[in-house]
């Protein structure tokens, strides 16, 4: 099939470069003419995947028009703040009858949307589904054993794309709760700040667990307010990427709260990367948008965050807050 990559960032470029290999046609396109000139120069990402080499038969662009005329397939993996535009500026009459994926994880800052939300309201009559899982983009190149899901409300979309992305190192299951799918992706980023923060602070596994089950409660709180189902949380989307994203030296948000807990300054950090750290927006938006929920921990992330409260004395707080029976 023709498919167009809409974003050519690691886990664009590592999409790509999959869905080649399973013998399909792929465009990619990037934002940067920068960074797509170097890519074109070293035949490689270097910014966002470096070390993989791109096929010839991939095509690079940063003509948008260019990237999905005649695809038949548009897979959507730009930064979560970024994606409205982008649809926005998608020419019109080239994307009727084309099916989309969506595989960026995110909140949108302004009233917390879903990407699938946003997709839906600028572009309410195409099909669609969310690919969400625990892939770093280097494994998957690196042709690692990998698990991930797919979620929309047409199983026949979603079987769809089941059959385009597996093969014999990448593996993937379907499902219908897409809303449960979608905020298991984005909040995972959160809860792995925290544990980078840990990691930062020199804890253990002991404070890591901790965070990483008491965290997965509140992803659950959010998720069900919301209308997702609890039981997509104990999969592949929901505690599967949570492990991996709080272990994953691979782990962009995982590594931004250990610098932090290092006693790095935030801005100092984010000046330091090209690398987008969904986790922080997501806090943001999951604490504001939700303050009548119990999330003790992506409390203390966005006070951490947001106001520069000391990651010791949010340690303070999670520790000494009143006592509570494990189902609360």
């Amino acid at each position: 099939m023709n498919i167009g990559v809409i974003g050519a960032g690691g886990w664009g470029t590592a999409l790509a470069l999959h869905l080649y290999r399973n013998r399909h046609n792929i465009k990619l396109w990037f934002h940067s003419k920068e960074s797509l000139m170097i890519t074109k120069q070293y035949k490689e990402n270097l910014y966002y995947l470096p070390g993989f080499i791109l096929p010839d038969e991939i095509k690079l662009t940063n003509n948008l028009e260019e990237a999905i005329y005649n695809s038949e397939i548009i897979v959507l993996v730009v930064p979560s703040q970024h994606l409205r535009d982008v649809i926005i500026n998608m020419p019109k009459e080239n994307i009727r009858n084309k099916l989309f994926l969506i595989a960026s994880k995110g909140l949108e800052l302004k009233g917390g949307k879903r990407m699938s939300e946003v997709l839906k309201e600028e572009l309410n009559d195409v099909d669609f589904a969310v690919l969400s899982g625990p892939n770093f983009s280097k494994e998957v190149a690196l042709r690692i054993p990998t698990t991930s899901v797919v979620a929309s409300n047409s199983q026949k979309v979603s079987d769809t794309f089941q059959n385009l992305l597996t093969n014999d190192y990448f593996r993937v299951y379907t499902s219908r709760d897409m809303i449960g799918v979608e905020f298991g992706g984005s909040i995972k980023n959160c809860l792995a700040i925290a544990t980078g923060i840990s990691d930062g602070l020199g804890y253990g596994s002991n404070t890591k667990a901790s965070l990483i089950t008491r965290g997965l409660k509140e992803m659950i709180r959010v998720g069900k307010k919301n209308g997702a189902n609890e039981e997509t949380f104990y999969g592949i989307s929901g505690i599967g990427d949570l492990v991996a994203t709080s272990f994953s030296n691979l782990s962009r948000n995982r590594w931004i709260g250990e610098m932090i807990g290092k006693g790095i300054k935030f801005k100092y950090i984010l000046e330091s990367t090209r690398q987008v750290i969904e986790g922080i927006y997501t806090t943001k938006v999951t604490f504001e948008n939700n303050q009548e929920l119990y999330l003790p921990i992506i409390k203390e992330v966005y006070s951490i965050l947001y106001e520069n409260e000391n990651p010791i004395s949010s340690v303070k707080n999670l520790m000494t807050k009143e006592l509570k029976s494990e189902e609360i």
